[in-house]
């Protein structure tokens, strides 16, 4: 599969690599779209790539679709439109250090659990919009100290209904 990497200052590639395995407690979720944060071209243009590592995935803006159900996975099924908290997943940041990116053909969601990592969307929000649930979390989140009324850690169920 494809998937989008900064490998230096000023080098973004799109790389072949080996299609994701998923586990008993995994979903794998084809993107369908994924924004692009404001930070990501200052990691293009610096080269910013993990430590120790040839290349950084990038993406962590995703809204995508339930392609594979480990056993153990309850609250999804096949065909489910999601959007995923990359920093809910257990192996690492979704494209913000980790080995995977959302701007990539497939990511694995480690450790899946629906209204934690992932939140299911309607199918008549369109992709796009979905992948806007990251950002408006971020952009909550930072407005809670001000808000009287208390406001969740991860909320998108909300927000897109």
């Amino acid at each position: 599969m494809k998937s989008v990497f900064v490998t230096g200052p000023g080098k973004l590639e799109i790389l072949e690599v080996p299609d994701p395995v998923i586990g008993p407690n995994d979903l794998l979720v084809k993107m369908m779209a994924c924004g692009i944060c404001g930070a990501d071209p200052h990691s293009l243009h610096d080269g910013w790539v993990v430590p120790g590592t040839p290349r950084t995935a990038l993406g962590h803006e995703p809204a995508g679709e339930v392609v594979q159900i480990g056993s153990e996975v309850s609250g999804a099924k096949m065909g489910d439109h999601i959007v995923i908290d990359p920093t809910g997943v257990e192996d690492a940041i979704i494209g913000g250090g980790g080995p995977q990116g959302a701007l990539s053909e497939l990511i694995v969601i480690r450790g899946a659990e629906v209204d934690k990592n992932f939140s299911v969307v309607p199918d008549h929000v369109p992709w796009h919009v979905a992948a806007l649930a990251e950002p408006l979390a971020v952009a909550t989140l930072s407005a809670a100290p001000a808000c009287p009324v208390r406001i969740s850690t991860w909320m998108p169920q909300a927000c897109l209904r």
